[in-house]
């Protein structure tokens, strides 16, 4: 009986264990981080990520977090959430049409823009009420 009270000891205390930290000895530079995806664009059909991103704006720091969905040919969705798991805003594309629904204002504004996804640079003044 004291050998498997020994041995359980053990075994809780070896989980408790810190393995070693690693250290980056160099970071990629722009273009080797570049030449990576194009060497690998062919390989992926959909990314899904998420990101914890802090703005600060006038001195004030908002925290927040957002969501990408990616499929090729041409779809796109991002979600922002508030520090608190708010929906702030959600994009939505296609590849022809791209939505936004906003919720900074009460009701939220949805507005909509159509073949937005052929100029890389959001214009917001061509955006209309729907």
């Amino acid at each position: 009986m004291t050998r498997w009270v020994l041995l359980m000891v053990l075994v809780l205390f070896s989980g408790c264990v810190r393995g070693p930290e690693r250290e980056w000895q160099t970071l990629p530079t722009e273009e080797m981080l570049l030449a990576r995806i194009v060497e690998n664009a062919g390989r992926y059909h959909s990314l899904d990520a998420a990101a914890s991103v802090g703005l600060t704006v006038r001195g004030r720091y908002f925290p927040t977090q957002q969501f990408l969905l990616l499929e090729r040919p041409d779809r796109l969705r991002t979600d922002v959430l508030t520090g608190f798991g708010q929906l702030v805003l959600q994009l939505a594309s296609d590849g022809q049409d791209m939505a936004v629904f906003l919720t900074t204002r009460f009701p939220g504004v949805f507005l909509r823009a159509c073949d937005l996804c052929q100029h890389l640079s959001f214009c917001p003044h061509s955006l209309g009420y729907v």
